[in-house]
C-alpha cells in the first residue's frame, strides 16, 4: 500500500501540474462549454414564468420596471406594492435592476431580457473559474471545473432568476484571479481589474468582504512576513472600498428617511445566528442543500469528497481553494439564519465545489494510472498522464450529474407558481377584488429577530397594493387605521409556528370581520374588512 500511495502521489502531482493541452484546444473546449450552457439556459429561460416567479426575483422585476417607467433615476430604486409612499427603498447598489431596465427599453420586457444578466454572470463565472484553476494548477482541472460550475446552477431553484448573487459570485472569482495575477506579474491592468471586481462585488452585496481572506492569503504567499511590502496594498484596498462606502452611506440614509424592505441595516440578529450554529438541524439542512441543491446528488457529492481529500497531496497548488472553502464556511456561519431563510446564499460555494469535483475526477484517473504502472510499467507508458480522451470522459462524468437532474431543468413546468400558498390566496382575492382594492397581509415576510425583510409575493400575484403588518403592528387599532386609508381585504395564514402571536390575533379578527374564504387544510383565511361577521 505504501508503494501504491507513493506512486499515486507522484502521478496525481503530474495530473494537476503538467500542462497537457495547447492554448487553442483549451479555449476551443471552453467555448464549447459556454455554448452548451448557453443553449440549455435559453431553452429553460422561462422557468418559472415571470408572472408567478419567486420573491427574490419579484423585488428585482418591480424595481427594474419602475426604473423603466419613472425615468431611470439610479438613486431611486422603487418597489411597487406599498399602498402609500414612500416606495424608494434602501438596498445594495441597484446596478442589476438598472441594467435590466435598459434591456427592457431596448428589447422589450420578456424572459430573456429579465434573465439575461444572471445568464451572462454564470457564463462569466465559468470563464474565471477556468482561468483561476488553470493558473493554480492546469487547464484540465480548469476545464472540468468550468463545466461543473456551469452545470451546478442549472437545477438550483435560484439558478435562473434576476437578482444580484450571480454577478457577485462572478466578480468575486474575477477579483481573486486578477489579484493573484498581480501578485505574480505586477502588471497594472490586473490590479485595476481586481479593484473594479472587488468594489463591484461588495457594492452589490456587502457579504463579499469575506474575499479579504483569500486575498490576504495570496499576499502572504507573495510577501511572507515582509511587512513593509503590504503597504503597497493600502491604495488598491482604499480605492476598492470607495464605492461601497458611498453607496451604503446613501442606503443608510434611505433606511431612516424612506423605507427598507430588504433589511440592509436591520437584518439578522447575530445572537440568533449563533443559536442556529448550536442546532444539529442547521448542519443537516446545509449538508442537504449543498449535496443535493448545488452538487446535484450523490455523484457530485462523492466526487467533491474525493477531490477535497486528494487535494491535500499537493497543497502548494490547491491551497488557494481550501482557503476559498474556509472563506465560504465562515460566511455560512456569520449568516447562519440567512442560510436557512434564503437558499440562494448556498450558490456562493459553487467556485470551490466545482474545483474539488474536478480534482475528484482527476484523482480517479491518477489512481488508475498508478495501479497500471505498478502492474505493468511498459503498458502504463503507452497511457499518457493527461489526454484528450480523459478530458472527454471527465466531461461525460460531469454531465451525468446533469442527466440525473434532467427533469428538474427541461421538464419543469414554467406555469407552476413558485409560492403555491400565495398563488392560491391570490386566486381567491382576484375573484372578488376590484383593480384598485387594497389589502392587508399578515405573516407575509421572512421572519428573523430584528429583521425587516418584507415579502412582495401576494401583492405581485394579485396586482394589488397594500400594507404588510409585522408582529409589533398586530393590534386592532392598526387594522382600523388602514381601513380608514382604504384597506378592504385582509389575507393571512391561520397559524405560523415561528410566529406564536399570529394565531390569536387572526382569531380575534374573525370575530370582527366577515370571512370570505377559509381553508384550514391550506392554512389560509381572507377577511372582508368592510363587513361585520354573519352570526
Amino acid at each position: 500500500m505504501k508503494k501504491l500511495y507513493r506512486e499515486w502521489l507522484s502521478v496525481s502531482t503530474k495530473y494537476i501540474t503538467d500542462e497537457p493541452f495547447s492554448i487553442k484546444f483549451q479555449y476551443s473546449c471552453l467555448s464549447i462549454i459556454l455554448l452548451f450552457t448557453l443553449a440549455i439556459r435559453l431553452v429553460s429561460i422561462d422557468i418559472p414564468a415571470l408572472d408567478r416567479t419567486m420573491w427574490k426575483e419579484i423585488d428585482y422585476i418591480t424595481i427594474s420596471t419602475n426604473y423603466l417607467q419613472n425615468g431611470f433615476n439610479f438613486f431611486q430604486p422603487e418597489i411597487t406594492w406599498p399602498a402609500e409612499p414612500p416606495r424608494i427603498t434602501a438596498m445594495e447598489l441597484p446596478l442589476v435592476p438598472y441594467m435590466a431596465a435598459i434591456f427592457y427599453a431596448l428589447f422589450g420586457f420578456n424572459s430573456l431580457t429579465v434573465r439575461l444578466i444572471p445568464l451572462l454572470s454564470f457564463l462569466l463565472m465559468a470563464i474565471y473559474i477556468f482561468r483561476l484553476a488553470k493558473r493554480e494548477m492546469n487547464s484540465m482541472v480548469g476545464l472540468i471545473a468550468a463545466l461543473a460550475a456551469s452545470v451546478f446552477p442549472l437545477y438550483h431553484q435560484f439558478g435562473n432568476i434576476l437578482f444580484s448573487e450571480p454577478i457577485v459570485i462572478a466578480m468575486s472569482v474575477m477579483a481573486i484571479f486578477h489579484f493573484a495575477q498581480w501578485m505574480d506579474t505586477g502588471q497594472k491592468k490586473d490590479v485595476v481589474i481586481a479593484v473594479f471586481a472587488f468594489s463591484m462585488a461588495v457594492s452589490l452585496k456587502l457579504t463579499p468582504l469575506y474575499m479579504l481572506l483569500p486575498l490576504t492569503w495570496l499576499a502572504y504567499r507573495k510577501y511572507g512576513l515582509n511587512l513593509k511590502s503590504y503597504f503597497k496594498l493600502l491604495a488598491p484596498l482604499t480605492l476598492s472600498l470607495l464605492l461601497p462606502i458611498v453607496w451604503y452611506s446613501y442606503a443608510y440614509f434611505l433606511t431612516f428617511n424612506s423605507i427598507d424592505v430588504f433589511g440592509i441595516f436591520q437584518g439578522h440578529d447575530k445572537m440568533q445566528t449563533f443559536t442556529y450554529l448550536t442546532r444539529s438541524f442547521w448542519y443537516k439542512k446545509m449538508f442537504y442543500r449543498i449535496a443535493q441543491g448545488v452538487l446535484g446528488g450523490n455523484l457530485g457529492f462523492l466526487l467533491f469528497v474525493i477531490g477535497f481529500m486528494s487535494g491535500f497531496a499537493c497543497l502548494k497548488r490547491t491551497g488557494l481553494f481550501y482557503i476559498y472553502a474556509m472563506m465560504i464556511a465562515i460566511f455560512f456561519a456569520i449568516v447562519a439564519e440567512g442560510q436557512i431563510d434564503a437558499p440562494y446564499r448556498q450558490l456562493t460555494s459553487i467556485p470551490f465545489l466545482a474545483v474539488f469535483v474536478s480534482l475528484g475526477i482527476i484523482a480517479l484517473f491518477s489512481v488508475y494510472q498508478s495501479m497500471l504502472q505498478l502492474v505493468n510499467s511498459s503498458a502504463a507508458e503507452q497511457h499518457s498522464y493527461l489526454s484528450k480522451k480523459q478530458l472527454l470522459l471527465s466531461f461525460g462524468i460531469v454531465l451525468l450529474i446533469l442527466v440525473f437532474n434532467y427533469k428538474a431543468i427541461l421538464h419543469a413546468d414554467p406555469l407552476e407558481p413558485s409560492h403555491k400558498e400565495e398563488w392560491r390566496m391570490a386566486h381567491e382575492i382576484k375573484k372578488i377584488a376590484s383593480d384598485n382594492a387594497k389589502i392587508i397581509a399578515l405573516g407575509a415576510y421572512t421572519i428573523h429577530k430584528g429583521g425587516n425583510d418584507l415579502s412582495p409575493v401576494l401583492y405581485y400575484y394579485t396586482g394589488l397594493r397594500g400594507w404588510t403588518l409585522q408582529e409589533n403592528e398586530w393590534q386592532q387599532e392598526t387594522v382600523e387605521r388602514y381601513i380608514q386609508k382604504g384597506a378592504s381585504l385582509l389575507a393571512a395564514p391561520l397559524d405560523r409556528p415561528r410566529e406564536p402571536g399570529l394565531k390569536p390575533f387572526v382569531q380575534s379578527l374573525q370575530k370582527r370581520y366577515a370571512v370570505l374564504y377559509k381553508n384550514t387544510e391550506k392554512n389560509q383565511i381572507l377577511l372582508d374588512l368592510t363587513h361585520l361577521p354573519v352570526n
